[in-house]
């Protein structure tokens, strides 16, 4: 999950092609040594739960992986 990358409309999409059966997982990105480019950013825990809320019901399992935030 990088901001820069992922939204909400972003991410209804992306489960339209997972489908209603699939299972899914979302990694929290976070950036550091070995990062795949500069100035890029994960979300708050607050923005990923908000997600989980609108986009999580789209698939039939969402894990969410949250790193360190």
């Amino acid at each position: 999950m990088i901001r820069e990358f992922h939204n909400e409309d972003v991410l209804k999409e992306m489960a339209s092609i997972v489908g209603h059966d699939g299972h899914w997982v979302w990694r929290n990105y976070e950036p550091g040594a070995n990062a795949i480019e500069e100035g890029l950013h994960g979300f708050s825990k607050a923005e990923i739960d908000a997600l989980e809320q609108t986009v999580g019901p789209l698939v039939k399992t969402l894990a969410i992986e949250r790193g360190a935030q």
